[in-house]
């Protein structure tokens, strides 16, 4: 599908019930850190890159004292994302205008909290 989708939206409008139907496009690659690990590494420096959307599963969400930092990929999402940040802090040497927006949806209850 070229990274498109279709949303679609249900609701109420002037008390009638209304469908809207929009296409999305603004993802631009779906990348698989397993089977593609440099090339997910590699978008840690990417100039434009601003947003970080994670779905991930409460059990990926853990703490595991065997997961290294040198692998590749590192074992767990906690893991990824902690490697892929350092890598962009590092090519960015530290600038604060290459930061990114954590977009974190899993269905847990302080996901934020769990992932720190």
């Amino acid at each position: 599908q070229d990274c498109q989708y279709t949303v679609c939206l249900r609701g109420i409008v002037d008390g009638e019930p209304k469908v809207i139907k929009r296409v999305v496009t603004s993802v631009a690659d779906a990348v698989d850190a397993y089977g593609e690990y440099q090339k997910y590494a590699d978008y840690a420096k990417l100039d434009s890159l601003r947003y970080i959307v994670s779905n991930t599963t409460e059990a990926g969400i853990v703490y595991d004292d065997t997961d290294k930092f040198e692998a590749e990929p590192p074992k767990t999402y906690p893991g990824k994302l902690c490697k892929f940040l350092y890598t962009r802090y590092k090519h960015f040497n530290g600038a604060a205008d290459k930061g990114l927006v954590m977009l974190p949806v899993e269905l847990i209850d302080d996901n934020g909290i769990h992932l720190k």
